[in-house]
């Protein structure tokens, strides 16, 4: 998710797994190795909470990520920012699966040119 639509390369990364573990990256898609490098150093301050429900073979995640992440002054409706979701999944060595939103082309998450829009609206 980025709101910086001058450099669509900047922009911040959020993961979570099915056990509750979470990084949230500060990228720069430009980089040799987007994600590599001390992304991770980046705080957003976000919080997640995951539900494993195996006898279903089911998992999900709930995120709540501080405004602050994306925008440095209050947002006000019509502000945009890029946006996908993802989920990459198999084992480690072995990727079995890459789904997006919005699909990127290749298996490579860090291309935000094709990354969607979210406008924020009013609330009513």
């Amino acid at each position: 998710m980025g709101s910086n639509l001058e450099h669509i390369n900047l922009y911040n990364e959020f993961q979570v797994s099915p056990q509750g573990e979470f990084l949230d990256l500060k990228i720069d898609s430009l980089s040799k190795r987007p994600g590599h490098g001390d992304e991770w150093l980046w705080d957003s301050g976000f919080e997640v909470k995951s539900c494993l429900d195996r006898k279903n073979k089911m998992w999900y995640a709930e995120m709540r990520i501080p405004i602050k992440a994306f925008f440095e002054e209050s947002p006000e409706a019509g502000d945009e920012m890029r946006v996908n979701v993802y989920r990459l999944g198999g084992p480690e060595a072995k990727r079995d699966f890459f789904l997006a939103w919005r699909p990127t082309g290749v298996w490579n998450p860090h291309r935000p040119q094709k990354f969607g829009i979210l406008r924020l609206v009013a609330t009513q």
